[in-house]
């Protein structure tokens, strides 16, 4: 829909997925109450309510995947919070906001009674991702498919893994064990070997992060064994063919063409935040 106009005009509207429609009319000046409901994402039906009812402080409501009612409210469709609207009374589900934004973009935002998370951006149909619960658990699957650590040592790598990003700190995460063979194919590396292997528990914690800063390198990539414990450090990866002239950077291509010659896990943090995760030479997400 962020593509697409009514009259040549850009849409601004939203959407609200409420359980609950009545709390939603504390929020609005007007409201009409469609005599016929009709199916979410029926736009050939939404278009003719479009062509007249077009802006950001419109919305319409959606219960049980069918569109009730059209609400006006005196701020825009983003800032108004809906949960709870009374006192003791409780949701099944946090209402759900969608605000088309016109030019390409779309937020979907959590509603509630004090401020609205955001949790998702699509601009221009590209999808990104603002939830970092869901960043951080996504992180966390990826490592426990790999490390042999527990789940409590792996959440706190994947913490640690999200401090990068908020930090800015831009670098190169490969997860592999590595061989001769495959330290033959790096362009340059530093072979590290980590005589206590209680790494990640709380007695040394604070020590262990500290440490685990302190190695990362924006132009080299850190290799962690599957204890999660650094074997490289200053890692430079050889750029390969296949990489060559794609989008991303040098970066994102020598860890997309390593994790696909070696079938392994790698994860990219650009300096400006964002998280990539690399699968077997397949980007898996973005955040």
């Amino acid at each position: 829909m962020s593509t697409k106009k009514v009259e040549n005009k850009e849409i601004y509207c939203g959407f609200i997925f409420h359980d609950a429609m009545n709390d939603v009319s504390p929020n609005s000046v007007r409201s009409i109450k469609f005599k016929k409901q009709f199916d979410f994402g029926d736009f050939g039906q939404l278009k003719n309510y479009l062509e007249i009812s077009n802006g950001q402080n419109i919305f319409f409501n959606v219960t049980k995947d069918k569109i009730t009612h059209l609400f006006i409210t005196r701020e825009k469709v983003n800032e108004i919070f809906l949960n709870p609207m009374s006192s003791g009374k409780q949701f099944q589900n946090r209402p759900l906001i969608l605000s088309i934004q016109g030019n390409g973009k779309i937020h979907f935002l959590e509603g509630r009674s004090d401020q609205n998370k955001m949790i998702l951006q699509i601009i221009n149909s590209k999808p990104v991702i603002r939830d970092n619960n869901f960043i951080q658990k996504f992180i966390f699957e990826s490592l426990k498919s790999y490390a042999t650590v527990n789940d409590e040592q792996v959440e706190i790598f994947s913490k640690w893994v999200m401090g990068l990003s908020q930090k800015k700190h831009g670098t190169s995460l490969i997860f592999k064990v590595i061989t001769e063979s495959i330290e033959k194919k790096l362009v340059k590396t530093i072979a590290v070997n980590f005589e206590n292997n209680n790494f990640l528990n709380h007695n040394n914690l604070r020590h262990d992060l500290s440490l685990l800063d302190s190695i990362v390198n924006p132009d080299g990539a850190v290799v962690f064994g599957k204890n999660l414990i650094p074997s490289n450090i200053s890692t430079i990866l050889p750029i390969g063919k296949s990489s060559l002239g794609t989008s991303g950077g040098a970066r994102h291509n020598s860890v997309s063409n390593f994790t696909k010659e070696f079938s392994c896990l790698g994860i990219v943090i650009s300096e400006d935040g964002p998280i990539t995760i690399f699968e077997n030479g397949i980007k898996k997400i973005k955040f």
